[in-house]
């Protein structure tokens, strides 16, 4: 068969790409700057290739550079979308239940409850350093966060800051949602007036500090000691923060029961 009988059959058994909206473009273009951000992680210049961003997107040339004239103007767009789709990573409810099985599996008493509460609390600290360390969410996270202060446009600063925020709270509710549980479960009470709230915040302050610190002074063994650093540290800081209730004791069926409970967090 000659050269254009074939080219003749292809083009009769391929159908022909669909033509997209000028939304649709946009949505896979900015998705697949945030997925090679993600990949490569955030810089503050975010030097985008207009190019590769096209090839991922699987979308025409011609209508990319007609919604971004310029790779500046694609960045723009872009930091926006990371800003809603990028989240630091937090453990979640089958790595809080394994902490709470090893915590009853090495207990032998049931008297110092703060201490058994800080020693899961550091658990699950030490779990969520390591996911920080590997996970480029959490890098281009913090990068975002660092690069908002300084982003030339002030609606863009604007529209970024109020996302993170958001992104933060969110976060924040889910951990003292997390917290609470694990002071009932265990019948502790909070000390004084300053509420879940602080602890969760200092905790995530600990948390975040310990990783950055090591980040840059041992990337190699960063990990290793950032997780030892915050294991150690969070029963100190729930010492502060939960006292014992005076007037209940722990439950018999305290793992069972808390096991089963963390199961709603993620509803």
């Amino acid at each position: 068969m000659s050269q254009e009988g074939l080219v003749s059959w292809h083009d009769a058994l391929v159908p022909p790409k669909k033509r997209l909206s000028e939304a649709e473009t946009t949505q896979r273009v900015l998705d697949a700057a945030t997925r090679l951000v993600q990949r490569d992680g955030l810089v503050l210049d975010l030097r985008l290739r207009m190019e590769e961003v096209i090839e991922h997107a699987g979308v025409a040339r011609a209508a990319v550079y007609r919604r971004w004239p310029s790779r500046d103007a694609l960045a723009v767009d872009v930091l926006r979308h990371v800003a809603t789709v990028v989240e630091p990573p937090t453990v979640g409810p089958e790595v809080l239940a394994d902490v709470v099985t090893r915590a009853a599996r090495r207990r032998s008493d049931r008297g110092d409850r703060v201490a058994l509460a800080g020693s899961m609390l550091g658990e699950a600290a030490a779990v969520e350093v390591e996911l920080l360390f590997s996970s480029p969410e959490w890098r281009t996270y913090l990068l975002l966060v660092a690069a908002v202060d300084a982003l030339p446009d002030a609606g863009t600063r604007e529209v970024i800051a109020e996302v993170l925020v958001d992104s933060e709270a969110r976060r924040r509710e889910r951990l003292i949602a997390a917290y609470r549980l694990l002071a009932e479960e265990l019948a502790l009470q909070v000390v004084g007036s300053v509420g879940l709230d602080t602890l969760v915040r200092t905790a995530t302050s600990l948390i975040r500090g310990s990783v950055t610190q090591a980040w840059r002074v041992a990337p190699r063994e960063g990990a290793a000691r950032a997780a030892a650093d915050v294991r150690a540290a969070m029963p100190a800081l729930v010492s502060i923060h939960l006292a014992p209730d005076p007037d209940r004791d722990l439950p018999a069926d305290w793992a069972a029961s808390l096991r089963t409970k963390v199961g709603s967090l993620a509803q």
